[in-house]
């Protein structure tokens, strides 16, 4: 379905500033209303006079109108759509608004941790320093060590991975327990 021509149905060129589009408009309401002598009695003036109120409220509306123009005009919507605005947005985005994002949880995050084999064997707790693009409020945790724990594909401390998006929760650290190697010396 084609758009109508607001311009042409007020009878003002695409360039017409707001005055000159009110004073077109009250021109053809005071010929066309329903209730003036000049439009008594013939039907399409009714028609007439709707169409024309129809463009007048579009045309009047700055947001409006910009909307009609991007529609109505395929060469200045591609240009508009897709031009930069400053701070990055794009018109379609001012049209058309993203909805809210939704609450993402975090990234896991991994590391390794190499402790003597001794403590492997039996069991320890050890400090970990967390890096700072890590969530949580501490910078340090406390990482209960099994017995065997070289044997587990990881050690997991919930809630201390990357941080989650739009308040989504934090991702998981996931340790590797390795054997540091002797030196012999």
């Amino acid at each position: 379905m084609a758009l109508p021509d607001l311009y042409r149905i007020l009878g003002v060129p695409r360039s017409a500033g707001q005055e000159e589009i009110r004073k077109a408009y009250h021109a053809i309401a005071r010929v066309t209303h329903p209730d003036t002598e000049a439009a008594k009695g013939n039907p399409e003036a009714g028609v007439r006079f709707k169409e024309a109120t129809e463009a007048y409220r579009v045309l009047a509306d700055p947001n409006r109108r910009r909307k009609y123009d991007l529609l109505h005009d395929p060469a200045a919507s591609i240009y508009e759509l897709f031009a930069i605005r400053p701070l990055g947005q794009r018109s379609l985005e001012t049209l058309f608004p993203a909805p809210p994002a939704a609450a993402r949880s975090g990234l896991h995050a991994f590391m390794a941790v190499r402790i003597p084999k001794e403590d492997i064997l039996h069991g320890t707790s050890l400090i970990l320093e967390l890096p700072s693009e890590l969530a949580g409020p501490e910078r340090t945790v406390v990482l209960t060590v099994p017995p065997n724990a070289d044997t587990r594909p990881y050690t997991l401390i919930k809630g201390c991975g990357y941080p989650g998006v739009n308040g989504g929760d934090p991702g998981d650290l996931h340790v590797k327990i390795l054997a540091k190697e002797e030196s012999n010396g």
